[in-house]
C-alpha cells in the first residue's frame, strides 16, 4: 500500500492513461488543484478523497489512508473492538509479541452474524 497520496494519486491516475486535465474535469476541480495534490501542496477533503479514488476505479480505503485519513468503517470497528485498539497502538509503537499476532488473528477469524466483523490490515 502506498504511503503518500501524491504518489498514489499520480500512479492510479497514469494507469488509468487520464490526463490531471481530464481528471479534475471528472472530479469538478481545476487542475492546478490535482497538480498540487500531486505534489503533495494540497491536503484534500475527505470527500475529494473518495471521489479521486472512485474515478480512479481505486480502493477508497488506501486513499483515505495516504492522505492520512482514517476511514469511517475502520474508524467504527476500532471504536468497538477495544482489544483491537490496544493491539493496533502497540503496532503503530513497533512493540507486538507473537501472543499480540496470535491474538490479532484469533480476532480475525469472530465473525458476527455469519461475517468476519473485524478486517486485519496489519503487515508484520
Amino acid at each position: 500500500m502506498e504511503a503518500n497520496l501524491a504518489v498514489l494519486l499520480r500512479k492510479k491516475r497514469k494507469a488509468r492513461g487520464m490526463s490531471q486535465n481530464e481528471l479534475a474535469r471528472k472530479a469538478g476541480v481545476d487542475a492546478s488543484y490535482i497538480s498540487k495534490l500531486e505534489q503533495g501542496k494540497e491536503k484534500p477533503s475527505p470527500q475529494v478523497v473518495r471521489k479521486l479514488a472512485g474515478l480512479l476505479d481505486a480502493d477508497p480505503g488506501e486513499f483515505e489512508l495516504a492522505a492520512g485519513q482514517v476511514p469511517e468503517e475502520f474508524k467504527k470497528v476500532i471504536m468497538e473492538k477495544e482489544e483491537l485498539r490496544r493491539l493496533l497502538m502497540l503496532a503503530a509503537e513497533g512493540r507486538l509479541t507473537g501472543e499480540d499476532w496470535k491474538r490479532i488473528g484469533k480476532i480475525s477469524e469472530q465473525k458476527e452474524d455469519g461475517l468476519v466483523n473485524v478486517p486485519v490490515w496489519l503487515e508484520e
